[in-house]
């Protein structure tokens, strides 16, 4: 979503075309008639396999609810029964409700390996409960300002770095000389 919303701000397209708000929905991004059209945008999935629910429909589905038309259909997304899209559980993937609920069955049951496994988590205090709010939380910012925050940048005037000068084959002789010498 955020790749989608800063190719739209470069070209001050981002308040034209809106990020849309339900997550797990199908839409497609439609061109107002009398104004300039979304950028279409065809995804290229490599070598990834294109079974359903792989990670890249998920990061096309984030591009596409960023404001960018990609043509696409839903059933390659997690929710496709044949028919239409189960919107709650497609939702349910993008927000990580199977790792949470994994997270905290472990950390009821064993403390060690939630630690292991969650130790990001655990230094950030992050708990599973909360994880849904931190995505819902960054695809807001993402929507309301997806551009792109210029760094400032470090000042490396002070530092000198040397070029050492090659020593000549004489000098070099010298030293093998002096190192067979100590020896």
């Amino acid at each position: 979503m955020l790749c989608g919303r800063r190719a739209l701000a470069a070209n001050d397209l981002d308040k034209q075309f809106v990020t849309k708000t339900d997550v797990g929905a199908f839409e497609e991004t439609e061109s107002p008639i009398e104004e300039r059209r979304a950028y279409k945008v065809f995804q290229d999935i490599g070598l990834a396999r294109a079974t359903k629910g792989a990670k890249v429909f998920i990061a096309m589905k984030g591009a596409s609810d960023s404001g960018l038309f990609i043509p696409h259909s839903p059933s390659k997304f997690v929710g496709w029964d044949g028919e239409d899209l189960q919107a709650e559980e497609l939702a349910n993937r993008i927000f990580m409700k199977e790792n949470c609920s994994y997270m905290e069955h472990l950390k009821e049951n064993d403390e060690e390996k939630y630690k292991l496994q969650f130790g990001g988590y655990v230094a950030k205090k992050i708990e599973p409960g909360s994880i849904e709010a931190i995505y819902k939380n960054a695809l807001k910012k993402i929507g309301a300002e997806g551009a792109k925050v210029e760094k400032k940048k470090a000042e490396y005037s002070g530092k000198k770095y040397e070029n050492k000068k090659k020593i000549s084959l004489a000098e070099r002789k010298e030293r093998v000389a002096a190192r067979l010498a100590e020896e």
